[in-house]
């Protein structure tokens, strides 16, 4: 659907009309369950922090920075634990980068691998500017036996597979573009 021409501009302008719709609306984003937006038209809109825009000087050499101001997770006694992703591209021909979440037990086996939508998907990485970090904050499931987790960048390229835990998973190309070097995030229960 994106690749082909005609939908070209339709796609890039994709998040931008979905912020139009909630705006129209005046929908606000009430609740978040690991990944997924819950928007209605009344209550405290939580979108201003979990996602924050601010200035800093652009990147010199690098296609694209992620890290995280702490990479020690509390995990909660229900499951989930909270990161913060601070991202800048300094490349800005990259098409929409997301993060990848590894989740590893202790003899490193992987436990789940999932995409984490970078500014909720509300604000791609092609629409940022090369002098401003965005800064994702996520609060998600940790899978039971996870001692610790990689996040890398990448630009995905892959296809959704149908899966019994959920009812659709991505499934990336290993050729997909990773990006840097993965931020290891350790786990404490």
């Amino acid at each position: 659907y994106g690749e082909k021409e005609s939908r070209e501009a339709e796609y890039a302008s994709g998040a931008e009309r979905f912020r139009d719709f909630l705006a129209d609306r005046d929908l606000r984003l009430v609740d978040v369950h690991d990944t997924l937006l819950v928007f209605r038209n009344s209550g405290t809109d939580l979108l201003p922090s979990l996602v924050t825009r601010k200035a800093r000087s652009g990147l010199s050499g690098v296609e694209f920075s992620l890290a995280t101001p702490n990479s020690t997770l509390n995990v909660s006694s229900g499951g989930f634990a909270t990161v913060a992703l601070e991202c800048q591209v300094g490349n800005p021909m990259l098409d929409n980068v997301q993060a990848q979440l590894v989740w590893q037990d202790a003899r490193g086996r992987t436990l789940e691998t999932r995409l984490l939508p970078l500014g909720y998907g509300l604000w791609p990485s092609t629409s940022w500017a090369a002098d401003e970090v965005v800064t994702t904050t996520f609060t998600l499931a940790v899978p039971p036996g996870a001692t610790q987790g990689t996040v890398q960048a990448l630009v995905p390229k892959g296809y959704l597979a149908l899966n019994g835990w959920r009812s659709a998973v991505p499934v990336i190309h290993e050729d997909a573009l990773r990006i840097g070097s993965p931020v290891v995030l350790t786990l404490q229960r």
